[in-house]
């Protein structure tokens, strides 16, 4: 991407395709800016994370997923109503944009996992969410793995946030 023109919708398409293919890599360039594309449980959110997918950045100095103003939405979200399994989110910054969003902070996450299996988040960074960065929601046998939160003061977003995890490796 140029980081000025929507890329929600090719990225999605690969992660959906990656998925209907039974698993594999999407590989992201330098710059994406994304807009909310969709709503699981009355939040918004830009990219849906499939089984078997691998989103793969350049890493977390190299390959930026921007939210675009105005969205207020979770950047990437696994919510969903079956388990996601065998996923992974890789090399990657995330910045949720949060000085230029104009809604209510509540559900607004960089990253919300929820019931998943097999997860590994290795070398992401999270920059300016409007609440949590990294919200790891009904996760078992999972690597968070080179994780990074960097916020504005004014946003009272707390970096990583941990709800009924198991038998997870979470390092630095």
């Amino acid at each position: 991407g140029d980081g000025l023109a929507d890329d929600t919708l090719p990225i999605q398409a690969a992660i959906d395709k990656a998925f209907v293919d039974g698993g594999g890599e999407v590989l992201l360039g330098v710059n994406h800016l994304l807009y909310a594309s969709g709503v699981v449980s009355g939040i918004p959110y830009c990219l849906k994370i499939k089984d078997g997918v691998n989103l793969q950045g350049l890493g977390s100095s190299s390959s930026l997923l921007k939210m675009a103003d105005n969205q207020d939405a979770t950047v990437i979200t696994s919510h969903r109503t079956s388990k996601l399994t065998g996923a992974s989110i890789n090399g990657l910054s995330i910045d949720g944009n949060s000085p230029n969003q104009d809604g209510d902070a509540v559900g607004l996450f960089n990253l919300w996992m929820k019931d998943t299996e097999s997860l590994v988040i290795n070398d992401v960074v999270s920059l300016d969410s409007a609440a949590f960065g990294f919200r790891l929601e009904l996760c078992n046998n999972m690597e968070v793995l080179n994780i990074r939160t960097d916020h504005a003061p004014e946003t009272t977003a707390d970096g990583v946030h941990l709800i009924d995890v198991t038998n997870a490796v979470i390092s630095n």
